[in-house]
């Protein structure tokens, strides 16, 4: 999901995890470097055969179209859906 909102997105995967049990996780700008990683890593398991434990991810556009992009190495291939949230956020 990609999503413009940093505080709004924060306060979503909150409710998501805390509530409803869905594991979920943001990258955005102010992601620490180590916990991208640990996101990475988990979406690049879907190569070794084993299924992600991250079942929703927002990411925000700066984050998504920026200079580091969204990257998964290794081209991971899986069953996924994407959503904008906001288009407006995208131009």
């Amino acid at each position: 999901m990609v999503a413009p909102l940093i505080s709004l997105i924060q306060d979503q995967v909150s409710a998501l995890i805390k509530q409803h049990r869905i594991p979920a996780a943001v990258l955005n700008s102010t992601t620490p470097e180590t916990l991208a990683r640990g996101i990475y890593r988990d979406l690049g398991s879907v190569r070794m055969g084993r299924e992600p434990a991250i079942k929703l991810l927002y990411v925000t556009p700066e984050r998504l179209l920026g200079p580091e992009g969204f990257k998964v190495k290794g081209g991971v291939r899986s069953k996924a859906m994407g959503g904008v949230e906001e288009w407006s956020a995208m131009h």
